[in-house]
C-alpha cells in the first residue's frame, strides 16, 4: 500500500474531494466533454499573484495553417530584446488550450522578467499523432525566424511545457539538434512524458496507476486518442526515453512530482542526458502529484515550483 505520510494536506484534500465526485466512466467521455471538464478545474485551481505587462492573442503560420498563441510581456524599464520560453501546455494532447495553463505562463513570465510564447498545437483525436509534434516544432522555428519581431532575442531561446507539453519539448530539442535548426538554450520539463523503455514498466507507474490524479486507464485514453488508434508507444516522437541519441542537447530543468506515475519514466530520461554530457537539473516534489503546476491556487508547492523555473530560467539567459 502505498505510503500518504509525506503527502502534504492541500494535495490530500484535492485526492479526498475527487474521491467523492460521481463521473461517468472515462470511456463513455468524448473529447470535448474531458475538454470542458479539465477547463472547470483549471479555473479553479489555477492562479498567480505575479504582475505582468500584458498579454497578446495571435496566430502564427503552422504547417496544416495558422496555430493560435498567446504572448507575455513582462513589466520591464528598457526596450532591450528579452529572452523568450516558448510553452507547451499539458492535457495528454487531447486537453488543455490557452487558457487552461495561463496563470503559470504569466508566473513565469513575470517571475522570470521574460517573454512567453503559449502555443496552442492541435489536439487529438482530431489530429492524430505527430500533428502536435509538427505545431511545435514550427511554433519554435517560428521564434527563431521572427524572434525580434514580437521583442524577443533570438539567440536566448528557451523551450518548455508540462506533460504531454514537456514530451513536445524535449521532441523539439531533438529536433532542433538533428536538423541545425533553431538554437534553443535551455529546456524547462515539468513531469515530462516521456513514454516508457521498450518492454518495461516503471515502479512508479505501477505504484501510482490509481487514485493519483494522473491515472493509468487516463493514460490509456489520452494515448488511444493522441494516436487516433494507431499504436505509436514505440514511435521516436512519442517514446523519447528510447532514443540512444541524448546529447548536444540544451540544459535542462527536470521537475517530478512524488504521487505521479511519470516520475520513475521523467527522471531515467534526464539521467540519459546527464550521462550524454547535458547539463540536468532535477528537482523532486515529492509531497504532491501530476498537474501540481497548474493548481496554484490550492497547492503552495506549486507556487514553490513555478519561482524556482523562474529562477532557473533567468540563469540560464544570464
Amino acid at each position: 500500500m502505498t505510503d500518504l505520510s509525506t503527502m502534504d494536506p492541500e494535495t490530500k484534500a484535492i485526492l479526498d474531494m475527487m474521491a467523492t465526485q460521481e463521473s461517468k466512466p472515462l470511456s463513455d467521455t468524448s473529447p470535448a466533454e474531458f475538454r470542458e471538464q479539465y477547463r472547470a478545474t483549471s479555473e479553479m485551481m489555477d492562479g498567480t499573484d505575479i504582475e505582468i505587462d500584458c498579454t497578446e492573442d495571435r496566430s502564427i503560420p503552422g504547417p496544416a495553417g495558422d496555430i493560435p498563441v498567446r504572448i507575455y510581456r513582462p513589466v520591464v524599464s528598457n526596450t532591450d530584446l528579452l529572452p523568450i520560453l516558448v510553452f507547451y501546455h499539458g492535457g495528454g494532447w487531447v486537453i488543455g488550450d490557452l487558457d487552461t495553463h495561463d496563470a503559470a505562463c504569466r508566473h513565469i513570465c513575470g517571475d522570470a522578467g521574460i517573454i512567453v510564447m503559449a502555443v496552442d498545437y492541435r489536439l487529438g483525436p482530431e489530429n492524430p499523432f505527430p500533428a502536435a509534434v509538427d505545431d511545435a516544432v514550427a511554433a519554435a522555428s517560428w521564434v527563431g525566424q521572427h524572434a525580434e519581431k514580437i521583442g524577443a532575442d533570438p539567440l536566448k531561446i528557451a523551450v518548455g511545457g508540462d506533460s504531454a507539453g514537456g514530451n513536445l519539448a524535449t521532441v523539439v530539442c531533438h529536433h532542433m539538434r538533428d536538423t541545425d535548426g533553431t538554437k534553443i538554450t535551455y529546456q524547462m520539463l515539468w513531469y515530462p512524458a516521456v513514454g516508457q523503455e521498450e518492454g518495461k514498466s516503471s515502479s512508479s507507474t505501477v505504484e501510482f496507476a490509481t487514485g493519483f490524479v494522473l491515472q493509468m486507464d487516463t493514460m490509456d485514453w489520452f494515448e488511444a486518442h493522441y494516436g487516433a488508434g494507431r499504436d505509436i508507444t514505440g514511435e521516436a516522437q512519442y517514446a523519447i526515453i528510447r532514443s540512444n541519441h541524448c546529447g548536444n542537447l540544451p540544459p535542462a530543468l527536470l521537475l517530478t512530482a512524488g504521487f505521479d506515475p511519470l516520475q520513475d519514466d521523467g527522471q531515467s530520461y534526464g539521467r540519459k542526458m546527464q550521462a550524454a554530457g547535458v547539463a540536468v537539473d532535477f528537482a523532486h516534489f515529492e509531497s504532491t502529484v501530476h498537474g501540481f503546476l497548474t493548481m496554484g491556487r490550492v497547492i503552495p508547492a506549486a507556487v514553490e515550483a513555478l519561482t524556482l523555473s523562474a529562477a532557473k530560467l533567468r540563469e540560464a539567459f544570464a
